[in-house]
């Protein structure tokens, strides 16, 4: 049967490509269109590519334009202004009832075209691209990181200090803005030294070689005289043998109030012992002696570090915040002073001003000093997190940096959570217990103090709720994630606490019920909040870092809003109310107690001494749990489609056009998928030609990966007798581990075992039924051709990944479609069940086993030897366990005996064929007993 298929294109003239596509307003246009005998239209990556491409639709769109409304630029047109490129398109097919989209894209081209004789066939021909395609336009670079964080929140003042060594001052970065300029005739000299993360490589270094070189001054007007922020990026390299710290101011600017008379200092300082720089600011008086000071704690050892400095007027006293790379490091109360505004800044300094600290005492050099985006803010509380931009957003996972550099730049991203990613919003009624997150995964509910009761735990309403029935009391809720490097956010509600403390708390890397990190929120009673990171071993509960966090108030009529994230040994968090997430992160600290991987969940306690009414109802509102496996690199300045890709190939998952945006799929999303499109050559799905690919050109058994860190190179020894045969991939990760892992990643997809199918195709115009599939398929589904042994093939079975699609469209009959594939086998992983061991299959990966004689086809019970590692597992449990014995697929059904060789029970002819075996006597490579589409081990 073929399909009836209608056509209808449509336009959103005048549309804001930064608005939601549900509020674009669409014109229909079909009926003006001129069909083409065909249309070709391509989507995803093309046979054998390694990177997402654009939409296409050739030819172009041949539109009749009698009346000059399609004409760009005509203010004629009834459609002038609004016909011009980038506007979206919508192409969809009807079968008779069902929509399906063909096209969502944009114009990419409007080109008028008529008769040369007497003008009368006027037609526009409209060319189509995708959002890939359109933000590959252009080919200025963005901005750093920093500059666009710090221009996006409106400072009051900003030096990118990035001029160049031809400079005479060193410009503003604002519109109209006071360049800093030198009162002495000396400027610090540019150097080519690379600057933070994205940034220009021409900074000025303050100290060169143990002595300052010149200093730069601006005034400053308009600035707020009860709060304000000071921050920048400061380089600092001391001299060998130091045996005293070394200090170098790196910024001065005076203030009209009573604290800072003598103006305020930012010092760095290099200690001798390891070489770990810290910040202290300094308030002076008159006579430049140190009224007050505060400053950071040691924050390692690589050479350019953020800081800043946030104060704000509270009543009759001063709050002093002080910053390093995104961390509060402190928070002080300077008592009986008034702020004032900042009037003028000074960076650098006179080699003769005696009131500079002297960088070439004896035993505290500082060789090198240098500053970088020095800038002033009209606020104590900035909305975006400079620290984290200073450092190019440095251990973002590539899902975070594209929805970030969506947001940024105005185009929609959306992503798949991963396998171990949870998003709960509670959508759902339980009682007793928790029930299951969305993916299926089941919350484990523990708790300890007053009676515990299995109706502690419920779901209802949009809420988790904990009851807590008692003081010195908590419940919590995890799940099974087993995941080392992880972030964790929850949204919480609960009653403001009278007598005693409340306790929401965020529970991170757990290996039992005694074992695991915490990120706790204390409200404490009047509504002041700690930021707390503790650590649960063997039951003993110790304090890692503790904060106030400065400017929050417990409102119990709103979510309180946690965020906690350990990496490696460093355990951070932060705790806001209303909309707006703080910049920074208020308490940090490193442990190294609870390594490797474990649960994640939420804790609600109620302290010793707390009176309110019982229970106590925690209401968890939202748990997010992100898996930080995969980080990147600092953020370079590219173009945002550069910036797209490069987190493609870190992170090796599928980047696509969806919904006129961006989606993007993380590796861990295309594990074991079930089937998302299938073809069934029975019943005469599986189009022609059905070219199955075997030769040595798509073996890739040496991959050397590349980034900013360095290179790693991984070679498959085994394959290498075919031959040598190397590709290369450019990422950008946060540790050279991850390179490790990429290239051995990427040698395992290119080797592995098999065919390779790199097109297959069906006619949709003549399989109605396989429409609702189509139109759900997305890039990175798995798909399967069932019964490809009927054409001659040795696999009945054909197990793809889709990669990208080309379609074929002809009138209102034909819509031949072909999806370019690449192996499925390798995105079929082991998955840890509890702390038990890999489900399936139960094989242990270094056991060799063996036939110890010829059977008969139909033989289904043998004898096996191991040869080397472990016996067949016996446990029943273990089975039934999918394996080829020499070539021949069976599945065991039951293993018997104590020692080698063993008794195998197998089932034979599951794949619809059998044939005599022979043992490892017979021949090389045969004989053998293998896992027949084995699971692999994960990236």
């Amino acid at each position: 049967m073929t399909i009836d298929m209608r056509h209808r294109i449509m336009v959103a003239w005048g549309s804001d490509l930064r608005d939601d596509p549900s509020t674009w307003v669409w014109s229909d246009i079909h009926e003006d269109v001129e069909w083409a005998p065909e249309y070709t239209i391509k989507d995803g990556r093309s046979e054998g590519a390694t990177q997402a491409e654009t939409l296409s639709v050739s030819p172009a769109l041949e539109v009749r334009n009698p009346d000059g409304r399609y004409t760009p630029e005509d203010a004629r047109s009834e459609l002038w202004p609004h016909v011009v490129e980038g506007t979206p398109l919508w192409w969809t097919i009807n079968t008779g009832g069902q929509d399906y989209d063909l096209v969502q894209g944009f114009l990419s081209g409007l080109t008028p075209r008529w008769s040369s004789r007497n003008g009368r066939h006027k037609v526009v021909d409209m060319a189509v691209f995708g959002r890939l395609g359109l933000l590959s336009r252009g080919k200025r670079p963005l901005p750093s990181a920093y500059r666009r964080a710090v221009l996006a929140s409106a400072p009051l003042a900003y030096w990118e200090l990035a001029d160049g060594s031809e400079a005479s001052e060193y410009a503003s970065a604002l519109a109209a803005g006071t360049p800093l300029r030198s009162a002495t005739g000396l400027l610090p000299r540019p150097a080519a030294l690379a600057g933070p993360a994205g940034a220009p490589d021409s900074v000025p270094l303050l100290i060169e070689s143990a002595a300052f070189t010149g200093e730069i001054v601006a005034p400053i007007i308009g600035g707020s005289a009860t709060e304000w922020t000071v921050e920048g990026n400061a380089y600092l390299v001391a001299g060998a043998g130091n045996s005293f710290s070394a200090s170098v101011v790196l910024a001065r600017w005076n203030t009209t109030g009573t604290i800072g008379v003598g103006g305020w200092e930012l010092v760095g300082a290099v200690a001798p012992e390891d070489g770990q720089i810290s910040f202290t600011v300094f308030a002076l008086d008159a006579d430049n002696s140190i009224q007050e000071a505060e400053g950071t704690s040691f924050l390692g050892t690589a050479a350019w570090h953020h800081w800043r400095v946030s104060c704000k007027q509270v009543g009759a006293n001063v709050q002093v915040q002080v910053w390093a790379n995104g961390d509060l490091h402190d928070v002080s109360t300077w008592t009986g002073y008034t702020l004032g505004a900042i009037t003028r800044v000074r960076v650098g300094a006179d080699p003769n001003d005696p009131t500079v600290l002297d960088p070439a005492t004896p035993g505290s050099v500082m060789e090198t000093a240098a500053l970088s985006g020095l800038v002033v803010h009209n606020t104590a509380t900035l909305t975006n997190d400079h620290g984290a931009a200073a450092s190019g957003f440095t251990g973002e996972t590539p899902s975070q940096r594209l929805i970030r550099i969506g947001r940024e730049a105005g185009f929609p991203v959306t992503v798949d959570p991963g396998m171990t990613d949870v998003v709960d919003d509670f959508d759902r009624t339980v009682s007793p217990g928790w029930g299951d997150e969305p993916g299926g995964k089941t919350w484990t509910n523990l708790g300890s103090g007053g009676t515990v009761s299995a109706s502690d735990w419920s779901v209802a309403g949009g809420s988790g709720l904990h009851s807590v029935p008692a003081a010195a009391a908590y419940r919590f809720s995890y799940l099974d994630v087993y995941l080392g490097d992880v972030e964790v956010y929850a949204e919480v509600t609960v009653a403001a606490p009278t007598g005693g403390d409340l306790e929401p708390t965020i529970m991170l890397r757990g290996t039992s019920s005694v074992d695991y990190y915490l990120a706790r929120a204390v409200i404490a009673p009047g509504g002041t909040v700690q930021a707390q990171l503790r650590r649960l071993v063997d039951n003993v509960d110790t304090a890692i870092e503790t904060t106030t966090v400065p400017d929050l108030v417990h409102d119990a009529g709103q979510p309180l809003k946690i965020r906690a994230q350990i990496i490696g040994t460093r355990c951070r968090m932060k705790v806001w109310q209303g909309d707006v997430e703080p910049a920074g992160w208020h308490a940090t600290e490193t442990d190294d107690n609870l390594g490797g991987t474990g649960f994640a969940g939420v804790r609600s306690g109620v302290g010793t001494g707390n009176s309110n009414s019982k229970p106590v109802v925690f209401s968890w509102h939202q748990v997010v749990i992100t898996d930080l496996a995969v980080r990147m690199g600092a953020q370079p300045a590219a173009k945002v489609i550069e910036i797209a890709q490069e987190c493609e190939r870190t992170g090796m998952g599928r980047l696509s056009e969806r919904t006129w945006g961006v989606h993007y799929r993380p590796l861990n999303t295309l594990y074991n998928q079930a089937p998302a499109f299938e073809l069934d050559v029975a019943e005469q799905q599986l189009g022609d030609p059905f070219t199955p690919k075997r030769d040595v050109t798509i073996i890739r058994n040496e991959v050397e990966v590349s980034s900013p860190l360095g290179r790693v190179v991984w070679v498959d020894e085994e394959s290498q007798s075919r031959g040598r045969f190397e590709d290369t991939a450019a990422i950008n990760p946060d540790t050279h581990l991850a390179m490790l892992l990429q290239a051995q990643a990427r040698v395992a997809i290119g080797t592995v075992p098999g065919y390779r199918y790199p097109s297959l195709s069906t006619d949709l115009g003549r399989h109605e039924e396989l429409l609702p599939a189509w139109q759900a398929l997305q890039l990175g589904d798995r798909m399967q051709v069932h019964g490809a042994r009927r054409l001659g093939h040795a696999e009945d079975l054909v197990d793809q990944l889709v990669e990208g699609r080309q379609q074929k469209v002809w009138g209102r009959r034909s819509w031949r479609v072909t999806l370019f594939t690449s192996p499925a086998a390798p995105y079929t992983v082991g998955v840890i069940e509890g702390l038990g061991g890999l489900t399936s299959p139960p094989w242990r990966l270094d056991a060799t086993a063996e036939i110890t004689q010829a059977y008969g086809a139909g033989v289904t019970s043998l004898s096996v030897a191991t040869t080397e590692g472990p016996l067949l597992s016996t446990d029943s449990s273990d089975y039934p366990c999918d394996v080829l014995v020499d070539g021949v697929p069976m599945r065991i059904t039951t293993v018997s005996g104590a020692s080698s060789p063993q008794t195998v029970t197998v089932v034979r002819g599951i794949d619809g064929w059998d044939r005599p075996i022979q043992p490892p006597s017979a021949g090389p490579g045969r004989g053998q007993l293998r896992l027949w589409r084995a699971a692999r081990t994960a990236l």
